[in-house]
C-alpha cells in the first residue's frame, strides 16, 4: 500500500497583515485557517489591546477565514468591550459565518472606503 500520508498534511496557507497607517488596525491578506490561526491571533491581539475606542479591519484582501478563525476574532472583541470593531469590506464568508453563528454580536462592517480612501499599509 503506497504511503498517502503527505497528503493528509496541510498544505499551508498564506496570511499578511499589515499595520494601517492612520487609523488602529490591520489589512488582512489571504486566507485563515488551521495552518495559520496562531499567526492570526498574534496579529490581532496586540491591536484589541491598545486600549483605543475603535479597531478598524481592512479585510478587503481576506479570500476566506474558516469559523475558527472568526471566533478568534468575536472572542477578542468581546474580551475589549469598550472597543468597536469596524469591518471593511469583508469578505462573504466572513459576513455568512457572523450572521449564522453570532447574530447578536455588534460589529460594523463597511462594504465602501470611507472618505479620502483607504489609509496605506505602514
Amino acid at each position: 500500500m503506497p504511503d498517502t500520508s503527505e497528503d493528509l498534511q496541510p498544505s499551508g496557507s498564506d496570511l499578511e497583515t499589515f499595520p494601517l497607517s492612520g487609523w488602529t488596525g490591520l489589512r488582512i491578506v489571504g486566507e485563515v485557517d488551521i495552518n495559520n490561526h496562531d499567526q492570526f491571533r498574534r496579529a490581532l491581539t496586540p491591536v484589541f489591546a491598545s486600549g483605543l475606542i475603535a479597531v478598524h479591519l481592512d479585510a478587503s484582501g481576506l479570500r476566506f477565514i474558516d469559523v475558527t478563525g472568526t471566533r478568534d476574532l468575536i472572542t477578542l472583541m468581546k474580551s475589549h468591550p469598550h472597543l468597536r470593531l469596524i469591518l471593511h469590506n469583508p469578505p462573504a464568508s466572513l459576513q455568512r459565518i457572523v450572521a449564522l453563528v453570532w447574530p447578536g454580536v455588534d460589529i460594523e462592517i463597511r462594504i465602501d472606503n470611507p472618505v479620502g480612501g483607504w489609509p496605506t499599509a505602514g
